[in-house]
């Protein structure tokens, strides 16, 4: 017996049209038929809205900081700063603040509504959640980005799907670093990132790495590094479906 996600059916009911018994046996048996593929680029395609409301919070964010300093507040969103500005007489900066306020706070709904959905449409017990630094939201939005682990048959292929492949050129004798890639998958890639900025907190191999490489690497760069290695170790875990393990 084959059980369906309600909200994949459900999704597919509003693209497909008018509920009925008999058209919900039709759906059923078609996306039964599909198999994960519908499953999945649901979830792709969360993926791309998320990551796109996640950048523009951090515009909206960036934009409201260049105002409050305008106004004369220092560089800080929080909430005594913003209710004071909000008390102010009005101008022409606090009209774009009170606009400014009202998209974040609509962004800030949304990007929750997705995750939730994405939730709903990634399996729960993915070992991908056994490793430290990869909570359920960027997991989610790992596992719908990457799909099929298995058409990865090692672990440089996988990073660079992921776009964190080291980029270098040859001259002569010598090999010079340009940084990484960047031709994989970009919402694939800065979820590695983010997850790399906690992974550097709570994963002894990642923590280890970082702190072994802080002196040649700095800010970015570093990061990155920790993304890509966080990369090959969520590759192996999928890939060979075994639980992290801090030891190997």
């Amino acid at each position: 017996m084959r059980i369906i996600n309600p909200l994949v059916l459900k999704k597919f009911k509003d693209i497909r049209g008018k509920k009925s018994d008999k058209n919900d046996k039709k759906l059923a048996e078609l996306v039964i038929s599909m198999g994960s593929e519908f499953t999945t680029s649901e979830a792709k395609e969360l993926t791309s809205q998320w990551d796109f409301i996640t950048r523009s919070i951090v515009r909206v964010k960036n934009r409201l900081r260049r105002d409050l300093i305008l106004l004369g507040y220092k560089d800080s969103l929080s909430k005594k700063n913003l209710n004071e500005v909000l008390r102010g007489e009005d101008n022409i900066v606090l009209s774009e603040v009170r606009f400014l306020l009202d998209e974040l706070e609509r962004l800030e709904v949304r990007k929750r509504e997705i995750e939730e959905e994405l939730e709903d449409l990634v399996p729960k017990d993915s070992l991908i959640f056994t490793i430290p630094g990869i909570g359920r939201t960027l997991g989610c939005i790992i596992l719908a980005r990457v799909g099929d682990v298995k058409r990865f048959g090692d672990k440089k292929r996988f990073v660079a799907y992921c776009g964190l492949d080291p980029l270098v050129e040859f001259s002569g004798k010598s090999v010079v670093s340009r940084g990484i890639s960047r031709r994989g998958d970009a919402v694939l890639r800065r979820a590695f990132y983010l997850a790399a900025l906690t992974a550097i907190k709570v994963n002894p191999i990642i923590k280890r790495f970082y702190v072994e490489h802080k002196e040649n690497l700095k800010g970015k760069k570093l990061i990155t590094a920790c993304a890509r290695k966080l990369a090959v170790i969520t590759w192996a875990v999928l890939y060979y479906n075994k639980p992290f393990d801090a030891s190997e």
